[in-house]
C-alpha cells in the first residue's frame, strides 16, 4: 500500500467505519442529529487530530525525506513552521471531540483554510 492509501485509509475511511459501527451498536445513535455528531467526533478524533499530529512528527522529525517528497530545499526552515501548524490543528481536533461551544466551527475552519492553502501552493509548485 502507498503513503497516499494508507493516508486515506487511516484519515477518511477508518474514522467512517468506526463511526458506523458505533451508530449500529449504540442505540442511543437514534436521531439524525446524534448520528451526525458520532460521524464528526470520530472525524475530529481520526482525521483531523491524527493527521494534524502525524504531519507535525513528518515535518518536524522527517524534514529533509518530506521537503523532497514535495519539492522543497532540504533545510527549508519554513518546515517547523508548517509542522507547528499541523501540531495546532491537531490539537484543536483533540479538543473538538469533546467541545460544542465553537471549538468545532473553529476547527473546520483553520482546517479548512490551511488545507485549501497548501492544496494551491502544491498545485502551483507542481504547475511551475
Amino acid at each position: 500500500m502507498t503513503i497516499f492509501g494508507l493516508r486515506i485509509f487511516l484519515f477518511t475511511i477508518l474514522p467512517l467505519l468506526f463511526a458506523g459501527v458505533q451508530i449500529l451498536l449504540d442505540k442511543s445513535t437514534n436521531s439524525r442529529d446524534r448520528r451526525l455528531e458520532v460521524v464528526l467526533i470520530y472525524l475530529f478524533a481520526l482525521s483531523v487530530a491524527g493527521s494534524g499530529i502525524a504531519n507535525f512528527f513528518a515535518h518536524f522529525f522527517l524534514s529533509d525525506i518530506i521537503a523532497e517528497s514535495i519539492g522543497w530545499p532540504v533545510g527549508n526552515p519554513f518546515q517547523l513552521e508548517v509542522a507547528f501548524a499541523n501540531l495546532a490543528i491537531g490539537l484543536m481536533g483533540i479538543l473538538a471531540v469533546s467541545r460544542r461551544d465553537g471549538a468545532r466551527e473553529a476547527t473546520v475552519i483553520a482546517v479548512t483554510v490551511f488545507s485549501l492553502g497548501a492544496t494551491v501552493v502544491h498545485l502551483m509548485d507542481i504547475a511551475a
